[in-house]
């Protein structure tokens, strides 16, 4: 692939950088299919897919899955259309729900993990595999409406501090079903995942937790 692909986004996304990473990408669903997408552009080395779902009518709209994707599982969808944005990202997939991270023998690079889940106890499941394992990157994006929240965890004190917000399902805000998100709410998300990935490739100042309202555009720090 020509070295020019990259080439206008390379102060930001590194090359060299991404090429040492193979990213876990839990759920890919509305969030998670977005940053898959915008990880297999910017030419990351490798992304495992997880997810148990089918695509269905509904994940049209929100989801941005198509047409011909209907009744396929979301992890089949969302590599294929990884694969054909750049062929040269290594693209592998479980159907079926995260259990553990992947072993030396399925990832080419050091793993990192982008938590896309709607459940507080898959994320506490995610969230305590990682840190096990000891992974230097963990970011988890949740948004509800137009409510973003991006949590991410790069060291010993983020794991800790992030692990306070992991409180129970009942105790989350519950959204109806017509405004849990749309398709530019997904990728406003997926696109700030991605970029506290790029500042941990920079090893820029991350902010470890932060809410956006896209309703008034107001960034809010708890």
């Amino acid at each position: 692939m020509s070295d020019d692909r990259n080439s206008r986004q390379a102060t930001i996304l590194p090359p060299a950088e991404m090429l040492k990473y193979a990213a876990i990408v839990v759920g890919v669903g509305a969030i998670g299919r977005q940053v898959a997408i915008q990880l297999a552009a910017a030419g990351i080395a490798q992304l495992h897919l997880i997810d148990f779902d089918m695509v269905e009518t509904p994940n049209l709209g929100t989801q941005g899955y198509f047409l011909a994707d209907l009744n396929h599982p979301k992890v089949d969808a969302t590599a294929a259309l990884c694969r054909s944005i750049n062929p040269d990202v290594h693209v592998t997939t479980m159907n079926g729900r995260f259990d553990r991270i992947p072993g030396v023998m399925t990832l080419r690079a050091a793993p990192v993990m982008f938590c896309c889940v709607d459940s507080m106890a898959a994320r506490r499941e995610i969230w305590s595999a990682s840190r096990d394992a000891g992974l230097p990157f963990f970011v988890d994006g949740r948004m509800a409406g137009e409510i973003i929240r991006i949590l991410t965890a790069t060291s010993t004190e983020t794991y800790d501090s992030y692990a306070t917000q992991l409180f129970d399902d009942h105790e989350a805000f519950q959204a109806t079903c017509t405004q849990r998100g749309s398709i530019f709410t997904s990728n406003i998300a997926g696109g700030l995942m991605v970029s506290q990935f790029s500042k941990f490739l920079r090893s820029n100042l991350i902010d470890p937790d932060f809410f956006l309202d896209l309703r008034c555009m107001g960034v809010i720090r708890p």
